[in-house]
């Protein structure tokens, strides 16, 4: 019996609606079915504390305002990481032998910065 393969996103939202999923996920489900709507009234100008309260006066949200700061805080952390783990991959910078960002844990002469000017001006001064 093949059938169309559930995503986590979709198995994780019908779990939430099982009585026997917690507090905690229920919430963020519902929040989770909101958020666009939530992200577009706070890009027209919103505070999210007014959003949480015209939610909450409206029973579409039934759980804290912490707990709301916490879930927006959560989802834009992983928007930012989908972001950069999307970003072009740099390549370390070669100079010389050694690698920028690699670290080289035996450097030579070459390798090493020169502090002081010349051999000739660093050699030790007898008076």
């Amino acid at each position: 019996m093949e059938g169309k393969k559930k995503s986590l996103e979709q198995m994780l939202f019908e779990f939430a609606g099982q009585p026997t999923a917690s507090n905690s996920a229920k919430n963020y489900k519902v929040f989770m079915e909101h958020w666009d709507e939530i992200q577009a009234e706070h890009q027209k100008g919103w505070s999210y504390l007014m959003i949480w309260k015209a939610m909450t006066a409206a029973s579409a949200l039934t759980f804290s305002y912490p707990t709301f700061t916490s879930y927006i805080r959560k989802v834009e952390r992983r928007q930012e990481k989908a972001v950069l783990n999307k970003g072009p991959q740099q390549r370390p910078v070669k100079i010389g032998r050694a690698e920028v960002g690699q670290g080289n844990p035996s450097p030579t002469k070459v390798d090493l910065p020169s502090f002081g000017g010349s051999a000739e001006q660093r050699k030790p001064r007898h008076f």
